[in-house]
């Protein structure tokens, strides 16, 4: 179970990477709580005749080994160059709907780290439980 915990989790993490890692130029915020959407966060050019709006939010992995130890940093953006929403339809209840998405987007985010620091801490438990000194 624990290897398809780990498989999915960093096949995830492989695949999210490098279709982030596009060279496409990008114009990334990261959610924090202070960050409320405005129209001015839509740059991007309308790719959609049926809707009104899109929001291009993700989740940005950022795998890091030094040394021993690996660290995966997890963040929730919003793309402003891919972000686009029509002028005419443009009003605080859209931006505060779109918000929402962002919103659980970070939701998302934080519940990807928990199932990582799960998941580190079981193999660090097994380790620690398997070790053998030489």
């Amino acid at each position: 179970m624990y290897r398809i915990i780990s498989l999915v989790f960093f096949t995830s993490i492989y695949f999210l990477s490098s279709v982030l890692g596009q060279s496409q130029k990008r114009d990334l915020v990261e959610w924090n709580e202070t960050f409320k959407i405005s129209l001015e966060d839509y740059k991007g050019r309308i790719t959609d005749t049926l809707n009104y709006v899109n929001t291009n939010c993700g989740i940005y992995c950022i795998p890091q080994i030094i040394g021993d130890s690996a660290s995966i940093t997890i963040i929730a953006y919003m793309d402003k160059n891919k972000s686009w929403i029509r002028k005419k339809y443009a009003d605080s209840l859209a931006l505060t709907h779109e918000q929402g998405h962002f919103d659980l987007t970070e939701i998302y985010a934080r519940k990807f780290k928990k199932a990582g620091y799960v998941l580190a801490l079981e193999q660090t438990q097994l380790y620690q439980k398997h070790k053998v000194d030489l």
